[in-house]
């Protein structure tokens, strides 16, 4: 709740990765294990792609996890996402989230004024910021029905108490500490 009234002030521009930092991909680059080890090791999960020998001539956006089942070999045209969106820098995260929902495209590339390329932010990122640290999800077989089913959830300690009380009358006594504490709280 904290970080999520904080960001009443915060711009994407605040929180973006900026583009000096961002890893890009090229249309023509292969799809193989040294690319996949080059984009895992960048700690992102999209990736802007740009076309020809122009980084700023973005036309897509690589998931990593579209890697996995591409054919090894390919290029990586064939597997991006063939659209686009950006943000302004000065935006405020706040608002930025609907378009984010309204969207539900995973990247967008942040701009300024002058509708040049001033960094990236993934929805990722901003849920990172409005909730904190996000969780590991190591599973990653959200796609397999089977192995979702199989998937155990963590056990909550439960514990079975039985409480003897041996005199009625210390029943009668909580209860009207009980009533004593309610009235009071009003």
């Amino acid at each position: 709740v904290s970080q999520t009234l904080l960001l009443g002030d915060k711009t994407i521009g605040d929180i973006m990765t900026p583009w000096r930092k961002v890893k890009k991909v090229a249309t023509h680059d292969m799809v193989g294990p040294i690319l996949m080890d080059e984009l895992h090791n960048s700690g992102h999960t999209h990736f802007p792609v740009y076309q020809g020998g122009d980084k700023k001539d973005v036309v897509g956006t690589l998931n990593i996890a579209d890697m996995l089942d591409a054919k090894q070999g390919g290029f990586v045209k064939d597997i991006m996402i063939k659209r686009v969106h950006y943000l302004h820098e000065e935006e405020k995260v706040s608002e930025a989230f609907g378009t984010l929902a309204e969207t539900k495209h995973p990247l967008f590339i942040v701009i300024n004024t002058k509708e040049e390329m001033v960094g990236v932010v993934s929805i990722a990122e901003v849920l990172a910021h409005m909730l904190g640290e996000l969780p590991q999800n190591d599973f990653g077989n959200h796609g397999d029905r089977s192995a979702v089913s199989k998937k155990t959830q963590p056990k909550i300690a439960h514990v079975d108490a039985t409480i003897h009380l041996d005199d009625a009358s210390e029943v009668e006594e909580v209860e009207e500490n009980d009533k004593t504490e309610t009235e009071s709280d009003k």
